[in-house]
């Protein structure tokens, strides 16, 4: 078999994702997931791999941008390194890294939408979790912190559903990075467990905002506090110490996206 730039060779060493991402390449597995990427319009195609019936009907939207191979069970196995391929992996070059000013110039023209801010967010996990809530509720764009995990990792890709693959995304390099958002008239609103923090159920924003959701353990770095103009909470029954950072952060993109949609995106 014939691989375009030996991606059988890259593929078939079980390539961990710290090594897929030093590669520069995306990954996805699964007929839903390689059909996000396909239908994506930033990562460069390199090549699809499918059993026959799943290659059949991928063929239209591959479209002959790439290679599109069909193996056998056991083949698709071998060239993944691992057999929970779900039948098809495609695989991709990953899009230029974008700069904090360029994204921003993006959403003045979409109209500042709401935006996530995860500065820490290292659990694979938890970060496509909140990248498909992002998703689905409106988020405009993602920004990470230098210390965040891999936004296009395989586990990423694959809790986001794809959704990854589509929502742009800047890691910030410092703070610091937020000056220009702040200038341009974002606000920002920090996540906490304070008692004197705004509890969620009285929230109303109004305006660009950014909601910023510190670490899984840590919570917030004094460094991005200082950034915020507010504070949010998340009222809990006695007992457990706090919601999981997915689930707070699906509950508050819920209350912040559906005051924005009802306030107007300048309150």
């Amino acid at each position: 078999m014939r691989h375009t730039l030996d991606i059988s060779g890259l593929l078939g060493r079980g390539l961990r994702d710290r090594d897929l991402e030093a590669e520069g390449l995306i990954v996805a597995e699964g007929r839903l997931m390689v059909e996000r990427l396909l239908s994506s319009h930033g990562p460069e195609l390199l090549g699809v791999y499918a059993t026959g019936e799943t290659a059949a009907r991928l063929l239209p939207l591959v479209a002959g941008r790439c290679p599109l191979e069909a193996l056998s069970e056991g083949e698709l196995s071998a060239l993944a390194g691992y057999p929970f391929h779900r039948g098809v992996i495609a695989v991709a070059r990953r899009p230029p890294a974008k700069e904090a000013t360029a994204l921003l110039e993006e959403l003045l023209v979409a109209g500042k939408p709401p935006l996530l801010l995860l500065p820490e967010t290292r659990d694979q996990e938890n970060l496509g979790a909140l990248v498909r809530s992002a998703a689905v509720l409106g988020v405009g764009a993602i920004l990470l912190g230098p210390t965040c995990g891999d936004f296009l990792s395989r586990r990423v890709a694959r809790v986001s559903m794809g959704a990854a693959f589509e929502m742009p995304h800047v890691r910030l390099a410092s703070p610091s990075d937020l000056t220009a958002y702040r200038s341009a008239g974002y606000a920002l609103t920090a996540a906490v467990l304070d008692a004197s923090a705004i509890d969620a159920a009285d929230w109303n924003p109004r305006g660009p905002r950014i909601l910023a959701l510190g670490a899984e353990y840590e919570g917030l770095g004094a460094e991005w506090l200082r950034e915020c103009d507010e504070s949010v909470r998340i009222d809990m029954a006695p007992g457990p110490d706090s919601l999981n950072v997915a689930a707070a952060g699906a509950i508050l993109l819920w209350r912040l996206c559906t005051a924005i949609a009802r306030n107007g995106p300048l309150g």
